[in-house]
């Protein structure tokens, strides 16, 4: 869903779809002749153009409004004082003019697309300073799923948190985690999520990555030898070609 009017509020982007990560509209058009244009990267909002036909409060809902990682700009540049509350960004607007709101981090993770339990997996994390401040004294930790199994190890994440930065204008930071994995749930859609926090504020973005179940010891061709010794000879040599390590006991 690309735009949503509702409550009193418009919704911009308010369900990306994930086989769009990059992508852009428009001239949009929401409730009470407010025109809507986006953009974004990576899965990420990174600007919203709003332009009402008419003057008044406008409430604009959207992922890019988190304290310290955004800006809003009126038509000549200027600096629009807004109030900011869950994501909701309320400020007085004039009919006609454009205001812009552009976001000044960018996160992003990937993953395996699949992963077999008990393995290890690299979860790459990406920052990226898109505004004109750098990114200062800044943290991500990593979320791993909870499910457990008997048999299989927990889901871990080393190291689970770090600090990254500081990241100047236009620059970006990549760091790679190894992430034990555990049991998949039922719907073998496992999550491991990113969370970036700087200046009080945070960033969230997620990896699904699809778990399958360990895999099994290769069953060895029916039609051949699987191990042979010579009793006389080497007790635990094997002859078959294989090269089996074995050792009876008791």
């Amino acid at each position: 869903m690309l735009v949503q009017s509702q409550a009193g509020r418009i919704d911009v982007l308010p369900a990306l779809p994930s086989a769009w990560p990059d992508g852009s509209f428009s001239g949009l058009k929401a409730r009470g002749d407010v025109e809507v244009d986006a953009k974004w990267k990576g899965g990420s909002v990174r600007e919203i153009g709003i332009r009402p036909a008419n003057g008044g409060a406008l409430r604009i809902a959207s992922e890019i409004f988190k304290p310290g990682m955004y800006t809003l700009t009126d038509d000549d540049g200027n600096t629009v004082e807004a109030t900011v509350e869950n994501g909701i960004a309320t400020f007085d607007a004039k009919a006609g003019e454009r205001y812009t709101a552009s976001a000044t981090v960018s996160l992003s993770i990937t993953a395996p697309a699949t992963a077999n339990s008990l393995e290890q997996i690299p979860v790459t994390v990406r920052a990226e300073a898109i505004g004109s401040e750098p990114i200062e004294g800044a943290t991500v930790s990593i979320t791993v799923p909870t499910v457990t199994s008997p048999g299989y190890p927990n889901w871990a994440a080393d190291p689970q948190t770090f600090e990254i930065g500081p990241i100047a204008p236009d620059e970006s930071v990549e760091r790679t985690v190894m992430v034990t994995v555990g049991a998949g749930n039922a719907s073998r859609q496992s999550p491991i999520s990113a969370t970036l926090t700087s200046g009080g504020s945070s960033v969230t973005r997620t990896a699904i990555v699809n778990v399958r179940p360990p895999t099994p010891c290769p069953v060895p061709p029916v039609d051949g030898t699987l191990v042979a010794w010579n009793l006389g000879g080497d007790a635990d040599g094997d002859q078959s070609g294989n090269d089996r390590d074995w050792r009876i006991e008791g």
